[in-house]
């Protein structure tokens, strides 16, 4: 069995010519033989006149023979060799049927068939545009035509091998073509079903929870596929953190996606997308807020809040540019505020203004200026303040007052001079007042324990407070004590305890109370400390709500001790040369002065 188009031997079972790709025919015995033998004659004896330059006969007659069927086997499954030759097949017939009208050895006449069309047996070729011939045209031109005669009638094999050999060229070109697509498409099928492709199919609809299934099952634990998916999915990242940026997406959204990846992809990645969203999206909101306060004048919250702006957000140039105009305007207003309270004295409000002002505006130079002002501003009227409260203290006559109007004001204002001025012009009138109302005191009658009383009063007040003040007073009540023994001397006799005293001081461990000092302290207000002496030698004592009476007697020296005798407790007593009554109760001593006569 041969192949009708190229000749070559084929095997009984071979449905395609491995040389051509032509389909196979079986032919009669005969037929092949008188092939054979045509094609023999051609090359020995030509048949009829001949063109010049064309070696085919021009009188031939045709072979009057028909290939026969095509043998069908029994249908097996085609291979992929069967599938290639036969898609091969069906391209020549296609390059056949579109040769031009006039050019093809089927067209009309009795051997016409509207089933298969074979290809020409002589191997020819169209013949080309412009009419003229081409080498080896074989039954394609006229004389062709007559040599090949019917259909089923072969012509005699024109002996012109370059024709089959080109002809050979693009059947196995197409081959070629054919098997290369056949793999790019195999190669297409397999990249678009890989679990990679498909990856990025689910990352493209954004359907997260089937992405989670693919990864879990064709990635996870396999460290050269999860290099591959991390590769995929940090561009997934990178396109939903672009989309946020550039406003396509919002914050809402491109958390929900991040999430979704964060969900089955634990990389840092994610982590720092979502960062980066939340920041660039609290950034935005800040943007937004700020731009209502400052239509709000709300000038304060703006400066905070366009400070929030962060360099990433595409309003970071806007947001920096208006930041300076809320910072002008706040310090207008807050500088027009602070003068406002300057103007009413209260410096203490005006400054905690500057002062927040520079928390916020730091290192401002206007404002650092302002409240340096303002703090010399409020010690100065602080100032004048203490000086206007002092006078006017001093021309009530009451200097005390007036000392201690100073002294608070140089507790603030430390070393000034107009206060120290002022401090010692009125410790020296407080002085002379006190000295002044002892020798009223003293009166016509020398009474001198009422002056006593005097500078013991203001000492007291004075409270070791001014030194100076108190050093004097002292040293004027030492005299008026002097003066006081001299006339108690005087006036001193035998009966000198005879009288009704009135205990006025506690005197402990050299410190001197008040009795009604003492007694407050002591929780008894109001309580009676006297001493009633008879001249009979008779006593009536009422101390601290204690009631009693009894004898008294002189001591026999006459040093001016008596003894107090209540129910055979004795309790000695001691009249001093000043006039007063010392009683002792174990290093305490309650001291009683003479209140009148019993």
């Amino acid at each position: 069995m041969y192949c009708c188009n190229c000749g070559k031997k084929l095997g009984d079972e071979d449905r395609f010519c491995d040389n051509c790709g032509s389909p196979v025919y079986e032919e009669e015995a005969g037929a092949v033989k008188d092939q054979e033998e045509t094609v023999k004659s051609d090359n020995l004896e030509p048949a009829g006149e001949t063109e010049p330059g064309n070696p085919e006969p021009t009188g031939a007659e045709p072979v009057n023979s028909e290939p026969a069927q095509p043998v069908r086997p029994e249908p097996t499954e085609p291979s992929v060799t069967d599938l290639e030759k036969k898609i091969m097949k069906n391209m020549e017939d296609e390059l056949i049927l579109e040769m031009p009208e006039g050019q093809s050895s089927y067209e009309g006449g009795e051997g016409s068939r509207t089933g298969h069309i074979h290809p020409p047996y002589g191997g020819g070729r169209p013949e080309p545009q412009g009419g003229q011939p081409s080498y080896g045209d074989g039954m394609y031109s006229e004389q062709g035509r007559q040599a090949a005669g019917s259909y089923g009638q072969p012509p005699q094999p024109d002996n012109k091998p370059p024709k089959k050999k080109k002809k050979k060229a693009l059947i196995i070109s197409l081959s070629c073509v054919v098997a290369v697509l056949a793999v790019t498409v195999a190669v297409l099928l397999f990249l678009l079903l890989s679990p990679e492709n498909k990856l990025k199919n689910c990352i493209e609809d954004r359907d997260w929870s089937a992405a989670a299934a693919l990864y879990e099952e064709h990635f996870q634990g396999d460290e050269k596929k999860e290099a591959k998916a991390d590769e995929i999915l940090r561009k997934a990242v990178d396109a939903l953190r672009e989309e946020f940026v550039a406003g396509t997406m919002d914050y809402s959204t491109v958390k929900r996606h991040l999430k979704g990846i964060e969900d089955f992809w634990d990389d840092d990645y994610v982590e720092d997308a979502l960062d980066f969203v939340r920041e660039l999206g609290d950034s935005r909101d800040a943007f937004e807020e700020a731009e209502q306060c400052m239509e709000r004048e709300e000038y304060e919250d703006a400066i905070r809040l366009y400070g929030e702006v962060v360099e990433s957000d595409p309003n970071y140039g806007t947001a920096q540019e208006k930041l300076e105009t809320a910072k002008g305007r706040y310090k207008d207003k807050l500088l027009e505020e602070a003068g406002a309270y300057e103007e009413i004295k209260d410096f203490d409000s005006a400054m905690e203004l500057v002062e927040k002002g520079l928390e916020i505006l730091t290192g401002d130079i206007e404002l650092g200026s302002r409240l340096e002002e303002l703090q010399e501003g409020k010690a100065q009227y602080g100032i004048d303040s203490v000086l206007t409260k002092a006078a006017e203290h001093a021309s009530q006559n009451n200097y005390f007052e007036a000392l201690e109007v100073i002294r608070e004001g140089l507790l603030e204002n430390a070393g000034n001079e107009k206060l120290e001025t002022a401090l010692k012009d009125y410790s020296e009138k407080y002085k002379q007042d006190i000295l002044a109302k002892a020798e009223t005191a003293i009166g016509t009658d020398e009474n001198y324990e009422a002056a006593i009383l005097v500078f013991d009063s203001a000492l007291n007040t004075l409270n070791g407070d001014y030194a100076q003040v108190e050093q004097a007073i002292r040293e004027k009540r030492e005299e008026y004590v002097q003066r006081q023994l001299e006339k108690s001397q005087r006036e001193n006799t035998d009966s000198a305890l005879v009288g009704v005293w009135q205990g006025t001081m506690v005197s402990s461990g050299g410190l001197d109370i008040p009795m009604d000092q003492f007694l407050e302290v002591g929780g008894m207000p109001g309580a009676a400390v006297m001493l009633s002496c008879q001249p009979a030698g008779s006593f009536h004592l009422d101390m601290f709500g204690e009631v009693g009476d009894g004898t008294w007697r002189r001591d026999e020296a006459g040093n001016g001790m008596y003894y107090l005798e209540i129910e055979g407790s004795v309790q000695p007593v001691q009249v001093d040369t000043s006039g007063r009554l010392h009683m002792d109760f174990d290093g305490v001593a309650v001291i009683f002065e003479k209140t009148g006569e019993a």
